[in-house]
């Protein structure tokens, strides 16, 4: 057993794809071995996990920095800047802006420290349909009640699912939240029906495109950011289609 524990530690630092044979020794040993194979295995799938997130990330900042870096060379040293230029600028730094507060919140987020309080309403805040959007945004539900997660927490893990909800609803957007055992559900679906069930939980690994070819901007990295803001605080998401409507529902602790 000794012998074991030894190999898994060296194993876990220089050979993850290692495992023991589950099927010699004694009964004592060979279910040692599944164990250890087990959390070897786990170990394995989180770094996996890391690397992916880490490149699609690393993909998803290259664009808006080569944006900056076309813009940069456009500029004519000494002449001043048009308009356009400067909302071009704005715009890649924005969105350079968000995708790093993204990626940092799950970082952020202590389960040993006493967890923020907002209601839904303050995470709602300051949501809205894009200005060129052709969907309506509907909120029902109490967004009094209140959530074990800071609102900016809850808004960032949001707006991925409002984005992904109107670029493809029809005349719709709708929020619903409700409340129920310590959980809050907040609720996004479109009227668009182009989310195809068999792909409803692939759409949250980082790097997928449901549909390559619909020259929307970006390497498919905000839903799985949606997820790992979600399970960082204590919650999940997951994706259906009820009745011919895409339905995100994000789960998160409330009081």
């Amino acid at each position: 057993m000794r012998a074991m524990g030894t190999q898994a530690a060296a194993w876990s630092e220089q050979d993850l794809d290692r495992r023991f044979d589950p099927g010699s020794g004694p009964l004592e040993l060979r279910e040692l071995s599944a164990t250890l194979n087990g959390l070897l295995e786990r170990i394995a799938a989180a770094l996996r996990h890391e690397r992916n997130f880490t490149a699609e990330l690393s993909h998803e900042l290259r664009t808006p920095l080569a944006h900056l870096h076309a813009e940069a060379d456009l500029l004519t040293p000494g002449e001043p800047l048009h308009a356009q230029e400067i909302d071009n600028l704005l715009t890649s730094i924005r969105r350079l802006e968000g995708l790093v507060e993204t990626a940092l919140v799950p970082a952020r987020i202590d389960h040993n420290a006493a967890p923020g309080l907002a209601p839904v309403s303050d995470a709602l805040e300051g949501l809205r349909a894009p200005a060129t959007a052709k969907a309506e945004l509907v909120v029902t539900g109490d967004p009094g009640i209140v959530l074990a997660v800071e609102s900016d927490i809850v808004r960032r893990a949001l707006t991925p699912l409002l984005e992904n909800a109107f670029r493809y609803a029809d005349q719709e957007v709708r929020i619903d939240v409700a409340a129920r055992d310590g959980q809050a559900s907040i609720t996004v679906s479109d009227d668009g029906g182009h989310l195809d069930p068999e792909q409803a939980e692939r759409i949250f690994d980082a790097g997928f495109r449901a549909d390559p070819t619909d020259h929307h901007p970006g390497a498919g990295l905000g839903l799985a950011l949606t997820r790992r803001i979600c399970r960082a605080a204590g919650g999940d998401v997951s994706a259906q289609v009820v009745n011919g409507r895409t339905v995100f529902t994000l789960v998160l602790p409330s009081l």
